[in-house]
This record gives C-alpha cells, sequence and structure tokens, in this order.
C-alpha cells in the first residue's frame, strides 16, 4: 500500500458492479490514516453505502482492493473474520437494535461479544447509558424510546468494545437539532480516545464543527476530498 503509515480503511482501484452490470463506482482509491474522521457525502445512488457494506466485508469489490485495520479483506480466512469485526462499531441505518431486550441488554450483549462480562461490563455499560443520556431508560425497550434515544443506543452500542474504527451510515438522519449535536459530539469524543471514525450523510454541513473532520464526495468513479 506504500507510505509510512499503514491506514486504518484504504480502497485500492475499486470498483462494484451489481449483477445486472449497473456500475456503482469504478476505480475509486481512498486512503485514511488511523484516529481520522471522514464524512462521506454523496447523492443518493452514489455508494455510499456500498463502501460501509465493503468495509464490513457484507460485499465484495468487484475489482480492486479493500483493506481494514491492516486486512486484506479480499484474502481475510474466515476464521479470523470474527476478530476483526470486534474492533469495528457500526451504527447502521436500520440501528439494528434488538427488539426483546431491554437497552441495557441490548448494552449488555454487546460488549460480551467483545469479551467483557461481568463487574467490567456492568461498569462500561453503566458508562455508555450515562454518556448516551440514556440510564433512566435502561430497563425500557427499544420500541419505548424515541427516535433520538434509540440512535443514541445505536451508538452506545456501537462504541461499547472501544473499536478502532466506526462506521456510522446517516447518524443524524431525521434528528431534531438537539440529538444531531449529541450524537456529532459523541462521535468526536470517540474519535479523540482514538477510534477512526467514517460517517455517511446527506448533511455534511452537520459535521462542521468537528476538529479536524475531513469531508469526501462520491461521484461517479471518483471520491475526492471536498
Amino acid at each position: 500500500m506504500g507510505g509510512t503509515r499503514e491506514p486504518a480503511v484504504a480502497l485500492h482501484d475499486c470498483s462494484f458492479v451489481y449483477p445486472d452490470g449497473r456500475v456503482v463506482f469504478s476505480g475509486i482509491d481512498w486512503r485514511l490514516p488511523p484516529g481520522a474522521f471522514a464524512v462521506l457525502t454523496g447523492p443518493t445512488g452514489s455508494g455510499k453505502t456500498t463502501i460501509i457494506r465493503l468495509l464490513l466485508r457484507l460485499l465484495l469489490p468487484s475489482s480492486g482492493g479493500v483493506y481494514v485495520l491492516g486486512e486484506d479483506l479480499g484474502r481475510l480466512p474466515a476464521r479470523r473474520r470474527p476478530k476483526l469485526r470486534r474492533r469495528i462499531g457500526v451504527v447502521a441505518q436500520d440501528l439494528s437494535l434488538l427488539a426483546d431486550r431491554t437497552v441495557e441488554q441490548n448494552l449488555r450483549l454487546a460488549l460480551a461479544v467483545r469479551g467483557q462480562r461481568g463487574r467490567a461490563g456492568k461498569r462500561r455499560a453503566a458508562g455508555l447509558l450515562q454518556e448516551g443520556h440514556l440510564m433512566h431508560r435502561r430497563h425500557d425497550f427499544p420500541v419505548q424510546l424515541s427516535g433520538g434515544e434509540r440512535q443514541r443506543l445505536a451508538v452506545a452500542r456501537a462504541a461499547a468494545g472501544y473499536p478502532d474504527l466506526i462506521l456510522a451510515d446517516e447518524p443524524t438522519a431525521h434528528l431534531d437539532s438537539e440529538n444531531t449535536s449529541v450524537i456529532i459530539e459523541w462521535l468526536s469524543r470517540l474519535q479523540t480516545a482514538g477510534s477512526t471514525v467514517i460517517a455517511v450523510t446527506h448533511a455534511p454541513e452537520r459535521f462542521a464543527s468537528v476538529p479536524g473532520a475531513r469531508s469526501f464526495l462520491l461521484e461517479p468513479n471518483r471520491l475526492r476530498e471536498l
């Protein structure tokens, strides 16, 4: 990959084409150093969510390479994928919260998957509940939460294992200004603590307050920094 510092994320001459022949993007090159805060924007259908799915190895590129936290995803053996996945926190568009678990149980399960159980898991869950202003909701179920509270729970769960990389797909969509500020400030703190953050958004101006944030525009067949 070149350079003296291994990137946290890199796409090398990366293309993605659907089976019906529709080209989403072609020949994309992108590198992010560890600890970066990247805001990825672009028109609907440009492939922003596809990039997130490529970085999670939910999709494989039609050509080119995808590298995450030092791993070539195209060559990563199945036995090593769970370990890499535990180093990544995800805020999906559908949030993927467990409807049959309480707020606290959602967090404790995310922590258990990352090896934080018992007292350590309980302390970490309490800290996340406080940071997300959700302590008073810890015994409630996701359906009982407001949209902003569900979004904060999704961020808390993504942050549970002190991830090296956080992928947030439209984390402020449909939120009011107060909840938007809470989410963005939280993601910024996670970056300050050492995580590389990639936030996909249709409203990049919302992230202008993040110190050192870099904005990228995904266009047909190119990804350029704004």
